[in-house]
């Protein structure tokens, strides 16, 4: 799959994509009462988010999500489930 780049300025990808992980937070946890979700503690270990691009439809934003010293890739529904 490819992924557009170049839409966002640098200023604007940390809120960005934290305001979508925050959303996809809240949405989960309305779905299921289990407390598995994404916790404030889990929230405060990311050390860097970034690079966050749209696919061609605009239906999912990857971007790369440091926890462990290593970034790797994440995929979400733009939608923000």
């Amino acid at each position: 799959m490819r992924i557009a780049t170049g839409r966002f300025s640098p200023k604007l990808i940390f809120p960005v994509v934290t305001i979508c992980l925050l959303c996809a937070a809240g949405a989960s946890a309305q779905k299921s009462a289990q407390p598995a979700g994404y916790t404030i503690d889990r929230y405060l270990n990311i050390r860097s988010v970034a690079s966050p691009a749209l696919s061609p439809r605009g239906e999912r934003v990857a971007f790369l999500m440091n926890v462990s010293g290593t970034p790797q890739v994440w995929m979400m529904d733009a939608a923000g489930g």
